[in-house]
C-alpha cells in the first residue's frame, strides 16, 4: 500500500512539474483593480504609490526577464516601481530583488531580520514541511525553478536603499499613498511580513499558500518554521481586518478558509 502511495505521489509530482515548466508569464489585473505578474513560480502584485508603483516580492533570480514581459504587457515600465516589499528572505520573493532595485533605483522595504540575509543572498535552511506529500512534490517542484541547490540569490549590495520593518507600521506605506499597514506575520519565516489594505485585501507572502492543494495543505504553506506562531500571525490578520488573501502562490482566497484550517489541523 505505501509503495502505491509513493508511486502516486511521484506521478502527480512529475505532472505539476510538467505542467509549471510549459507555462509562461502571465500578467493580469483582477475584478479589484490589482496587478500582477505571475513568473510560474511565484505571484507579484503591484499596488499604485506615488510616483509609480510597489511591487510585492520578486521571483527567482533567472526569471527576472519574464517578469519584464509580464510588466509590459500591463504598458508598466521598470522605471516606474518605486518601491520592492520583499515579504521575507526566501530566493523565490527576493531573487532578482538586487538587479531589479539597480535597474529601476528602487527602494527595498524588507523586515530588519531579512536585511543581512538580503545582504549576503542567502536562505536560511527550511525547518519542516508541513506533511510528507509535499515534501516530495514541492522538492521536486523547487527542483525545477531554483537554480541553486543552497536557495542563494543575487546579494543586495551595501548602500543600496532599504527601509528596515521594525514592528507593525501604520505609516509608512501611506506616505508613499498606499492606503494599508504592515504587519509583522512570522511562522513561515521568522522575517515574514503583511501587507493589509484599508479594504481587507491581504498580501501575505507565504503565510499560506493556494497551492500543492492535493496535499491537503488548506492554505498552509509548505515550508512552516512554527505552526503555532504561524496561526497566531493568521489570527492576528484575521482580528486586523483581512477579507481576502492573496498568496504569493496561488489564486486568492476568503479568510474563511484561514479559519476553516486552524478548526481541522490543532496546532501540534
Amino acid at each position: 500500500m505505501k509503495k502505491n502511495i509513493k508511486t502516486v505521489v511521484l506521478m502527480v509530482s512529475m505532472a505539476v512539474i510538467t505542467t509549471c515548466g510549459i507555462m509562461s508569464c502571465t500578467s493580469s489585473r483582477d475584478e479589484g483593480g490589482i496587478l500582477k505578474v505571475d513568473t510560474r513560480s511565484t505571484v507579484d502584485y503591484l499596488l499604485p504609490c506615488k510616483g509609480g508603483y510597489l511591487l510585492i516580492d520578486t521571483s527567482y533570480p533567472d526569471n527576472y526577464d519574464l517578469f519584464k514581459k509580464g510588466l509590459a504587457a500591463l504598458n508598466i515600465t521598470v522605471g516606474e516601481i518605486r518601491y520592492i516589499m520583499v515579504t521575507h528572505h526566501h530566493n523565490d520573493h527576493s531573487g532578482f530583488a538586487a538587479r531589479l532595485a539597480a535597474e529601476s533605483g528602487a527602494t527595498i522595504i524588507a523586515h530588519e531580520g531579512a536585511v543581512p540575509l538580503l545582504h549576503a543572498g542567502k536562505s536560511m535552511p527550511y525547518k519542516k514541511y508541513v506533511n510528507r506529500c509535499t515534501k516530495i512534490i514541492f522538492s521536486m517542484i523547487v527542483k525545477v525553478f531554483d537554480g541553486s541547490p543552497e536557495h542563494d540569490f543575487t546579494p543586495v549590495p551595501e548602500g543600496f536603499p532599504i527601509i528596515p520593518v521594525k514592528g507593525n507600521d501604520d505609516h509608512l506605506l501611506r506616505t508613499i499613498g498606499i492606503r494599508g499597514k504592515i504587519i509583522c506575520t512570522p511562522g513561515h519565516t521568522d522575517d515574514s511580513i503583511s501587507i493589509l489594505m484599508d479594504d481587507g485585501r491581504a498580501f501575505i507572502g507565504d503565510l499560506a499558500m493556494n497551492f500543492l492543494n492535493i496535499c491537503s495543505c488548506q492554505r498552509r504553506p509548505a515550508l512552516i518554521n512554527d505552526m503555532k506562531q504561524l496561526y497566531t500571525s493568521w489570527n492576528s490578520i484575521i482580528a486586523a481586518g483581512a477579507r481576502i488573501i492573496y498568496p504569493a502562490h496561488g489564486d486568492p482566497f476568503p479568510v474563511r478558509d484561514l479559519r476553516q484550517s486552524m478548526n481541522d489541523n490543532p496546532a501540534q
